[in-house]
Parts: structure tokens; C-alpha cells; sequence
């Protein structure tokens, strides 16, 4: 038995993003970022229903100040909302939209 699994459940999240992005503010006043979640499924015989959500980046709660005013920086923008069933040992990706207004690093956990 594996018993790493059940501590953590049989829902893995994976995100990919690029590690950092060039943009001219200038030129363009947003710059979109394209974020991929990849939702796995690790249970063998059971399917596994799911509710994604993007949160707006300023009603986290329990960030500091200097995180909470990085965070109000972007928005979210194509899917922001998703729910269905991902079949038992399958995968699922979504894809959503980060929009940045300025230069700088930003937390998008």
C-alpha cells in the first residue's frame, strides 16, 4: 500500500507556466500569460469529481501587505470556473489567462 497516497489524497494539481516572460509595458499595457492546470486522477477504480476556480488575486486571505498589493496586479481571464469528472488514473487540463498590468514578480499559487 502506499500510503503517501491516501495521506494526500487521489487529486494531484500541476501547474505550468512559463518561469519568467519579457514584456515591454510600453508597447502593450497588459501582458497575457497563458497558465495550464493539469488535474490528475490517481484513484484505480473510481472517477472523481471536481470544482475549479480561479480566486480573484486580492480576496486571498491571510497574505501580507506586500504580497496582497502584488497580487492585486493581475487578473484572471478566460476559464475561471470548471467543474465535472475526471475518469479513474486520467488526466484533465485546463487552461486559463493571467493578465498582468505591471512589471514585476508575482505568486500565482
Amino acid at each position: 500500500i502506499d500510503f503517501t497516497f491516501w495521506e494526500n489524497g487521489p487529486l494531484r494539481i500541476f501547474i505550468d507556466s512559463p518561469k519568467s516572460v519579457n514584456h515591454n509595458f510600453t508597447q502593450k499595457r497588459i501582458c497575457c500569460v497563458t497558465i495550464k492546470f493539469c488535474l490528475w486522477n490517481l484513484q484505480h477504480k473510481e472517477q472523481l469529481s471536481y470544482q475549479f476556480e480561479t480566486i480573484k488575486p486580492n480576496d486571498v486571505v491571510g497574505v501580507t501587505d506586500q504580497l496582497s498589493n502584488s497580487r492585486q496586479q493581475y487578473i484572471w481571464s478566460s476559464v475561471t470556473n470548471s467543474s465535472g469528472i475526471i475518469e479513474n488514473e486520467s488526466n484533465i487540463q485546463l487552461i486559463a489567462v493571467a493578465c498582468f498590468c505591471k512589471p514585476g514578480s508575482y505568486d500565482l499559487n
